[in-house]
């Protein structure tokens, strides 16, 4: 069985996994569409290549939010098209957060040109957004690891956890469940690495 699996937000954060499929030809070409959509509808001109090799806190700050969606919406719509006419034909398709709007242009169910018009948030809508809460990564002991009671325990205070391997979390929230979190991953000794603050 194959299934694409379109990720989230937080797809950019490391530098090779904005970098390393760039130069495939359907990237480019969702590239160069999606930059003209963003110029001709909103006034937009922008170089998803300059974004995709720039810095992290670039990439993640609040004035650059639309850019953002639609560059990992555009890589992510690449990398299928790619994988496709490789020969690649996924029995499933499915997603989590920002990556609906990839898994809705691979079903077929949105057009490309369409799905970045409407991933684009207007101004008024970003305000007090970058205020929301964050995300970090947690690390229990070397000689332990996360039970379904820690998470449990974890979510019940209001935050969403989501289990990267037995010894990794990546755990987000607003930021007064977050400060319960961090009193809980203390009382736990687990370490907590911060990521980022959560535009929305």
């Amino acid at each position: 069985m194959k299934a694409f699996i379109f990720s989230g937000l937080n797809s950019l954060l490391k530098s090779q996994d904005r970098t390393r499929f760039l130069n495939l030809p359907s990237v480019q070409e969702c590239f160069s569409s999606a930059e003209k959509v963003l110029a001709e509808k909103f006034d937009v001109t922008v170089s998803f290549d300059d974004l995709a090799h720039g810095q992290r806190e670039k990439i993640y700050s609040l004035e650059n939010l639309n850019l953002t969606t639609s560059l990992i919406v555009s890589l992510q719509v690449g990398i299928a098209r790619s994988l496709i006419d490789l020969g690649v034909k996924p029995q499933w398709v499915t997603s989590i957060s920002l990556g609906d709007v990839a898994r809705t242009v691979i079903s077929g169910a949105v057009d490309f040109r369409e799905a970045i018009s409407i991933s684009n948030v207007q101004d008024q809508e970003k305000a007090g957004l970058n205020r929301c809460g964050e995300s970090v990564a947690v690390l229990c002991g070397p000689s332990r690891f996360f039970s379904a009671d820690d998470i449990q325990q974890m979510e019940s205070l209001g935050v969403g956890a989501s289990q990267i391997s037995p010894r990794l979390l990546n755990v987000a929230g607003d930021f007064s469940a977050m400060k319960l979190f961090r009193e809980l991953a203390a009382e736990k000794s687990w370490r907590v690495i911060y990521l980022m603050d959560y535009p929305f």
